[in-house]
């Protein structure tokens, strides 16, 4: 399912998953958590209590319990634990070929980078035996680095290809990519960071909306190769059931302290974001400055989900005290990130206006509606 697809469409609830296990601390252990003394000047201001919606823990967010809500970090669609048994059905089921087209075709977008490659691992396994997803993950562990090497390479591929299509084979981002791909071998010194960082340098030269794509595309690689181990770890010599729930527990929406809890961060919906597990755990205390070299896309991926979020709320999924979730939100984010990200976001007046419309029957464009908002407001400063 495309992200982009999701904004103005509210579709009918789906399959998702488990409770998330712990987080893999690779993370921490390669940025560390850096700002644990830092805390926005602004924080004081964050949460008005006229303002906010209070809860006394992380359950009472709503928005968290929704399907189809795409990840504000890494972008992809988030499930809860009711949709979770479905997926993980499909893999426990499965065997050989049937497995691995279901992990390839079909369950490959809801994994995140790290347990994306196990899976990937187990479905290149699979294919031509008889093997069920226990067994897959157990002969797949078996030579690690060279499977962590393939699954690693075929993302800088299909990358690479993407680059020639679009910008010819004399092009330089092509060719650093080939580069890339041509002497990729895993190591202790890969870091997924190191290469986002490289390929930023490539983000002004070719068009925006082709930038992201090769990005998301980029950020498909595993963290770097212990994260992957520790999955593995984890999974082998287990049953096909638990195996799967722990593939899909880093896709499991979770509540997202903007202001970290452990600093003073409040339980409040305007101190929230619903966020995967494997986004929002990792991160820990992290200051979004630290935490955008690990997720660039982040950058970016806010306004697909607040967009979303809006026609959630116009469409009568959220209850009316959500109408003021988009500025109270803007307002959190815009001071955490120290300015890196600032949404665009409409009002209450104007998310009452649009229910009203649809409840009418009108047809309603989130996007549009958001970027009418915002040349209306430059039009009035000048």
């Amino acid at each position: 399912m495309e992200i982009s697809s999701l904004t103005n469409k509210f579709i009918p609830a789906k399959p998702a998953s488990k409770e998330a296990e712990k987080p893999l601390p690779a993370a921490e252990n390669k940025i560390g958590n850096t700002d644990n003394k830092t805390s926005s000047k602004a924080a004081a201001n964050y949460f008005k209590a006229a303002q906010s919606i209070n809860f006394g823990g992380t359950s009472g967010f709503k928005i968290k319990k929704l399907e189809d809500v795409p990840c504000p970090c890494c972008g992809l669609i988030m499930l809860t634990p009711d949709s979770t048994k479905k997926h993980v059905n499909r893999l426990n089921m499965a065997k050989g070929n049937k497995l691995a087209d279901r992990i390839e075709q079909e369950e490959e977008p809801v994994f995140r980078s790290n347990e994306r490659a196990c899976a990937m691992m187990a479905a290149k396994t699979a294919r031509g035996t008889d093997m069920n997803l226990m067994q897959a993950i157990n002969k797949a562990n078996e030579n690690l680095p060279a499977n962590f090497n393939n699954i690693c390479t075929d993302v800088l591929l299909n990358a690479s290809v993407y680059c020639e299509e679009n910008f010819g084979e004399n092009s330089e981002i092509f060719k650093f990519l080939m580069s890339k791909t041509d002497n990729f071998n895993q190591n202790n010194d890969f870091y997924r960071p190191n290469l986002t960082e490289e390929l930023a340098k490539f983000k002004n030269t070719i068009p925006e909306d082709k930038y992201n794509a090769l990005e998301d595309m980029i950020m498909k690689m595993p963290l770097d190769y212990k994260s992957v181990e520790k999955v593995m770890k984890t999974i082998v010599g287990k049953s096909p059931t638990i195996i799967a729930q722990t593939l899909y527990a880093p896709s499991l929406a979770t509540a997202e302290h903007v202001h970290p809890h452990s600093l003073g961060g409040k339980n409040t919906a305007a101190n929230f974001l619903s966020e995967c597990a494997g986004c929002n755990n990792p991160r820990s205390s992290m200051s979004y400055l630290e935490w955008l070299k690990i997720h660039p896309e982040f950058s970016r991926n806010p306004q697909v989900y607040i967009e979303h979020v809006e026609g959630r709320i116009v469409n009568g999924e959220l209850p009316d005290s959500y109408y003021s979730y988009p500025v109270d939100i803007k307002e959190t984010l815009t001071s955490e990130s120290e300015g890196h990200i600032n949404l665009k976001v409409l009002d209450k007046d104007k998310l009452i206006e649009l229910r009203n419309a649809k409840k009418a029957g009108q047809e309603v464009d989130i996007h549009a509606e958001t970027e009418k908002s915002e040349e209306t407001e430059k039009t009035e400063e000048e």
